[in-house]
């Protein structure tokens, strides 16, 4: 940090005495600046070669004022056709050409520039690391390597010392990463934890034809393709939805998330396997109340009422919720609680009976409407047949 400090304050003083010396140029040449011209009028017009009259008048000022840069004083001389040779010395010692460094690149041999102030700061680098200093030759190019080869060669530097060290099999060998494969355990496990979390990121939603759940979709296929076959049979249009459900109390579709997250905590902790350990998987159920406190449980019983509603909504088999393309742990889930098994409780007091009417008033087969609610094909047929 020191070196750093000191190297800006040589910077600062050099730019200082720069500063000074145009400005004792600019004052020897000033007064024939004022003669050129007043010789075109009293009033310069509002620009003069592109430069503005403002920035001319604070150049015509006895003390205080900024030296001229050789940029738009040639514009100025120019435009008012003005030798430029009077103002020889002012215009090579703050000429635009002064600041170019021309060097030669030992690697492409080719020719680039760049400014003093970079010569300068690799200078004082190199002086740093204790290097020797950069070669000038003969016909006053320096030999310095371009910004291009200079990143390829940092690039081999760290492949040869950093990346390609003995024992890796990356790199020149072009070899695999070494690296343990999974076991058939260890992605089972995965699997387990995964599916213990309950964490999804989208929501449930009900599906219109049968207005049962549905994970990140509106619709089911077949709940869909019935419809579009439906509409088109009888000519509706497109944008015609199916009739809404007409049930009394709460929506069914409420708090789905949470009540899919304790109706796996309730299954873990029925059938969770032995050799796994329990207390890394714990289930959080985060139910905020409309007040903004959080929602408690008064007794288990109120946790078992709002696992038997996800089973109230939920459709005849898994892959209807959560689709192969959206989530690959059915089968975790279907080990886990059994579908259409586990809806026994709720396809036994009839709940559906008057879905299985409505999908097949719709057109949709008797296989489907048993794989859509979970009923037996054979208790479908009875219920549709007359």
């Amino acid at each position: 940090m020191a070196l750093k400090g000191r190297a800006n304050r040589r910077n600062s003083s050099a730019m200082k005495a720069r500063h000074r010396t145009a400005q004792r140029l600019w004052r020897q040449v000033r007064p024939h600046f004022v003669v050129e011209l007043s010789k075109s009028g009293p009033q310069l017009p509002a620009l003069v070669g592109g430069v503005q009259r403002g920035v001319i008048e604070s150049w015509l000022r006895p003390a205080g004022a900024s030296p001229p840069r050789a940029g738009g004083l040639l514009k100025v001389l120019r435009a008012r056709n003005i030798d430029s040779s009077l103002f020889r010395t002012y215009l090579e010692f703050v000429g635009p050409g002064r600041a170019i460094v021309h060097a030669v690149c030992p690697e492409g041999k080719h020719a680039w520039t760049t400014s003093s102030s970079i010569l300068n700061r690799a200078q004082r680098r190199l002086e740093a690391r204790g290097e020797k200093p950069l070669r000038r030759r003969a016909d006053g190019l320096l030999e310095w390597t371009c910004a291009r080869h200079a990143r390829a060669a940092v690039g081999r530097n760290n492949l040869l010392l950093k990346i390609n060290l003995p024992g890796r099999k990356r790199g020149r060998d072009k070899k695999q990463r070494s690296r343990s494969e999974k076991t058939q355990r260890h992605r089972q496990r995965i699997a387990w934890s995964r599916l213990s979390g309950a964490s999804l990121s989208k929501q449930f939603s009900l599906c219109p034809l049968c207005g049962l759940l549905r994970y990140d979709r509106q619709w089911h296929q077949v709940c869909w393709l019935t419809w579009h076959q439906y509409r088109r049979h009888h000519q509706l249009s497109r944008d015609l939805m199916p009739p809404p459900h007409h049930q009394r109390g709460p929506s069914p579709g409420r708090r789905m998330a949470r009540n899919y997250a304790l109706l796996i905590q309730s299954a873990q902790s029925r059938h969770w396997p032995r050799k796994l350990p329990t207390k890394h998987f714990a289930v959080r159920v985060a139910a905020v109340s409309r007040a903004g406190r959080p929602r408690k449980f008064r007794s288990r019983a109120a946790k078992r009422e709002a696992a038997k509603a996800f089973l109230r909504s939920a459709p005849g088999t898994w892959s209807l919720v959560f689709s192969r393309s959206e989530d690959r742990r059915n089968k975790l889930r279907e080990a886990l609680l059994p579908f259409p098994a586990t809806l026994w409780t709720v396809l036994r007091q009839g709940a559906r009976d008057g879905l299985v009417k409505k999908l097949h008033s719709f057109g949709m087969h008797a296989d489907k409407i048993a794989r859509v609610t979970g009923l037996d094909a054979e208790t479908v047929r009875s219920a549709v047949e007359p």
